[in-house]
């Protein structure tokens, strides 16, 4: 049985812990140009790293429209879109690796970079789970897994999932969660020690999503608008909760959805919802960004109806103009089936919107009652919590106050810090002997813990035999580039999008 081949000599650091500086490779098939809110945390994530010292590399899969090789982004932040074979399935892209050409350029990257650190998110990800093999398989490298999502029990794709991923999250050092509830959650998937799981929360960059001050002033005429009209009822003894239709003519509200067109998103929920508001509310109007696979239900639903004019279908929209839209709008809309954590609602809230969502996974642990409205998983449920908004809670949200309370609570700052406490709290843990991580593999269950252990010990004997084909001491390191270099020497700042400077095809990854 072959030994786990030797890295590097590591060096003893004379710093203290907090000193510590490290070398992260951050390893997804989730990442720019596609957009979600896992591309987003470890964009921001990756920048905030950057900014206290850290070397970070972004290790993903080349994309369709000729993106492979090296890309360099803000701060230096450096993208290794790793060649792959590729299909699109109907929830977005997949990616499918050959398994002998995956691990070899991965176990190169983190030579050539001198990784300390093997950060995976997203438990899905093909290239994520080769990064967990090749830095199990490598010694000196911790390894630390982020879970983004929440996934069911019962299903035949989540049991099969929960199968490979208990088999090598044992091995690795640290697990990061979102929220409590997926905390709960992967514990109860992979029967993982509660004290190898970590529980850091979504942050929000609150200096791009903030109420502009056009939508402030339009909020404050709305209020006024209200008030008077208010008045007006109240001296002719009416009740506005029995007519509730009833308002002033200039006083529209404006409820804002931007989510992926899937069944997991509550797709087919909102397509419902819409005509219940729309068809009882003609002072009512919808903003909807987003992009999927039950796109054509929207189109059916809108064709022949009264209230197309007031339905606005965005299509995908850029990130950057993610803000302007939520600025539109008066509510937000998460019609989701399953949340870990809900960082679309955090931006919305930080714009200044009065957020009405369903209650499922970790959405209660977001925001308070006066700044959010759960609901059941319901059409008519949903369509209620939306009635009780627009004119019980609206009226009363001040967006500025919204979005320093989001501020003070939700920094990535913060993230970046506790981050770094989890890579300080691992990275004098002792290497896992191969023969003690067959044994953990081979109690993942009859069948499956003979597959793993086979698989692990192919991986091990693959980096071995490219550690004797291609020895560290010929891979050439990499040359890091200071991220003051590039800095735009314009404005003197760096840009808030995750702009590319510099890209270059690199044919030996």
């Amino acid at each position: 049985m072959p030994e786990r081949p030797p890295r590097r000599h590591h060096q003893q650091q004379q710093h203290k812990v907090e000193e510590r500086k490290f070398r992260i490779a951050m390893c997804t098939d989730f990442f720019y140009p596609d957009m979600g809110g896992v591309e987003t945390h470890i964009w921001n994530l990756a920048q905030f790293l950057i900014e206290h010292g850290h070397h970070v590399i972004i290790v993903t899969n080349a994309r369709e429209n000729d993106r492979k090789g090296i890309r360099y982004m803000e701060q230096g932040l450096k993208v290794y879109y790793c060649p792959r074979f590729i299909f699109r399935g109907g929830n977005g892209l997949f990616s499918v690796h050959l398994f002998f050409d995956l691990v070899p350029q991965l176990h190169h990257i983190f030579i050539r970079e001198r990784i300390d650190i093997v950060h995976m998110h997203q438990t899905p990800s093909a290239i994520g789970y080769g990064a967990v093999l090749s830095g199990l398989a490598m010694k000196d490298t911790r390894v630390v897994a982020s879970e983004h999502s929440l996934f069911g029990l019962t299903s035949i794709g989540g049991m099969i999932l929960n199968k490979g991923l208990k088999a090598w999250i044992y091995d690795v050092d640290h697990v990061i969660c979102p929220s409590h509830t997926a905390k709960e959650n992967i514990v109860i998937r992979t029967n993982v020690h509660p004290e190898k799981v970590s529980v850091i929360a979504h942050a929000v960059d609150t200096t791009i999503f903030s109420p502009s001050k056009e939508a402030i002033a339009k909020k404050e005429a709305k209020k006024c608008r209200i008030e008077r009209h208010q008045r007006s009822l109240s001296s002719l003894q009416y009740n506005e909760s029995d007519f509730p239709s009833i308002r002033s003519p200039d006083d529209f509200i404006t409820i804002v959805t931007i989510t992926r067109f899937t069944y997991r998103k509550g797709a087919d929920l909102l397509v419902k919802v819409i005509p219940m508001i729309c068809n009882k509310y003609a002072n009512v109007q919808f903003i909807i960004a987003g992009d999927g696979a039950k796109r054509l239900l929207f189109r059916e639903m809108l064709e022949g109806s009264s209230f197309a004019d007031r339905v606005q279908m965005l299509g995908r929209i850029p990130n950057e103009k993610v803000c302007d839209v939520l600025n539109q709008g008066d509510i937000f809309l998460s019609c989701s089936l399953t949340e870990s954590f809900g960082i679309a609602i955090l931006e919305a809230s930080s714009t200044g919107l009065f957020v009405v969502s369903t209650n499922v996974g970790a959405v209660h642990e977001i925001l308070p009652s006066e700044m959010m409205m759960l609901t059941e998983i319901e059409p008519i449920a949903i369509a209620r919590g939306l009635e009780v908004a627009m004119y019980e809670k609206i009226n009363h949200v001040d967006p500025l106050k919204f979005h320093n309370r989001v501020k003070t609570t939700y920094n990535w700052k913060k993230v970046a810090t506790q981050t770094e406490q989890v890579y300080n709290n691992i990275i004098d843990l002792p290497d896992t002997s191969l023969v003690e991580s067959i044994k953990k593999q081979y109690q993942c269950g009859v069948f499956y813990g003979k597959m793993s252990s086979i698989i692990l010990l192919t991986c091990t004997f693959l980096v071995w035999l490219v550690h004797f084909l291609f020895p560290p001491d010929d891979i050439e390191r990499a040359v890091d580039v200071p991220p003051s270099f590039f800095k735009n020497k314009k404005k003197g700042v760096y840009s808030s999008s995750p702009k590319e400077f510099h890209s270059r095809s690199h044919s030996n990854i």
